[in-house]
C-alpha cells in the first residue's frame, strides 16, 4: 500500500496536480495504532511534495467566509462507520483497527499529532493555502 500511495503522489505531481486530498490519521510519531505509521509516512511525503495539510473542520472554517455559504463538519458515530465500511466489504481486520482508533478519538483519549510550519523553509517558496484555493473554486463549490 505504501509503494501505491507514493507511485500515486509522484504521478500527481508530474501531473500538475494542485490539491490531493488524503484522509489521515492522527497521533504521535511513535504511534500505537499499527496502521497509523502508514499514514503518517503519506501524509509527510504529500507534505514534502508541497501539498497544504488541514482537518476537516479547518477546511469548513476556511470556505465558510470564501464562498459565503455555510460549510461544516459533523463527524459521524463509530458504529456507523464499522457498520457502513463492512458492509461494503472492508477488509474486516483492517477496519477493526480503524474502529478502535475512531472510538478513541471520538472518547478523546487517541492524542492528536505535530503540526508542522516548516514547509516554506523545506520547499523554498511561501505554499498556496486552502483560503487560495477556496477564492479560485468559489463558482463550483456553491451549492
Amino acid at each position: 500500500m505504501m509503494q501505491q500511495s507514493k507511485d500515486f503522489l509522484n504521478a500527481a505531481k508530474r501531473a500538475g496536480v494542485k490539491h490531493i486530498v488524503h484522509l489521515g490519521a492522527c497521533g504521535d510519531n511513535d504511534t500505537q495504532v499499527p496502521h497509523h505509521s502508514w499514514h503518517q509516512f503519506i501524509e509527510r511525503y504529500i507534505y514534502r511534495l508541497g501539498y497544504e495539510a488541514a482537518a476537516f473542520d479547518e477546511v469548513a472554517d476556511v470556505f465558510t467566509p470564501i464562498i459565503g455559504q455555510a460549510f461544516s463538519y459533523e463527524g459521524r458515530p463509530a458504529e456507523e462507520f464499522n457498520r457502513n465500511v463492512l458492509a461494503a466489504g472492508g477488509e474486516p481486520s483492517y477496519f477493526k483497527c480503524a474502529f478502535d482508533t475512531y472510538v478513541k478519538l471520538a472518547n478523546r483519549t487517541l492524542k492528536h499529532g505535530e503540526v508542522f510550519d516548516n514547509l516554506p523553509a523545506i520547499i523554498g517558496r511561501k505554499p498556496k493555502t486552502l483560503a487560495d484555493f477556496a477564492r479560485k473554486h468559489a463558482d463550483t463549490s456553491r451549492y
